[in-house]
């Protein structure tokens, strides 16, 4: 994967002829298991790069060639003869003859198409997760009212009722963080702790996810302030 990676990075619309190879090598790493029963994650963190790779080089432009003459010149068998002479030397960017590889509609179809397939899954578990997490929480702040509510001497309804809710406000923003930390990999989380299953399975569902994101964030509108306004930088 880590060689088809280097050469997919400046493929871009000639990967389409390989879908079914890629796809298949990709879903093939993900699912790559060290010893029964555990997934290699060498292997899937290689094949989600991959998955990436493939998507950015879909969707960003770039120049064809990356040569410090034009291709008129390049090709010249004198000055190939003599091309050191030219080492160093610049020209302006008006005189430069630079080509343009761009986005296809195919390219960015078949990119769409990427993303919806591998971030299904995943989101399908970390969505379980935090909905169970909400049951939780929910459980959690009903009985911390009701133990406010016995046992506070000048507890009144409402004083009850704010700490419930600042225990609901708690515990949100723990799923929150366990969350991030899970994709950072830190070891102490509170989620990960006792590699159960589900915190495994969360793990690996938040790196994909992420990967999926970072090989389609150079096509993403850009965003500019908190009220929702967008910048033309077209």
């Amino acid at each position: 994967t880590n060689v088809a990676r280097f050469i997919i990075e400046e493929a871009g619309d000639a990967a389409i002829g390989y879908r079914e190879q890629l796809i298949a090598l990709i879903e093939g790493g993900i699912k790559t298991e060290e010893r029964p029963g555990v997934i290699s994650n060498k292997v899937f963190k290689a094949a989600n790069r991959l998955l990436s790779t493939l998507l950015h080089s879909l969707v960003t432009c770039r120049t064809v060639e990356c040569r410090s003459v034009p291709p008129s010149v390049w090709r010249d068998p004198e000055w190939q003869r003599t091309h050191y002479d030219s080492w160093g030397k610049t020209v302006r960017v008006s005189e430069a003859e630079v080509e343009w590889r761009r986005p296809s509609r195919e390219g960015l179809q078949w990119a769409a198409d990427l993303a919806a397939r591998f971030t299904q899954e995943p989101m399908a578990i970390i969505r379980r997760y935090v909905a169970s997490s909400d049951t939780t929480t929910a459980s959690a702040s009903a009985s911390s009212g009701e133990q406010a509510q016995k046992g506070s001497v000048d507890a009144t309804d409402g004083g009850a009722g704010a700490k419930a809710g600042g225990d609901a406000k708690y515990k949100a923003s723990d799923v929150a963080a366990r969350l991030v930390s899970l994709q950072l990999g830190e070891e102490g989380s509170s989620a990960a702790k006792g590699s159960s299953k589900e915190a495994v399975e969360l793990k690996f569902a938040v790196q994909r996810v992420r990967f999926v994101m970072e090989g389609i964030a150079a096509s993403l509108p850009l965003w500019e302030g908190e009220d929702g306004g967008k910048e033309d930088y077209n």
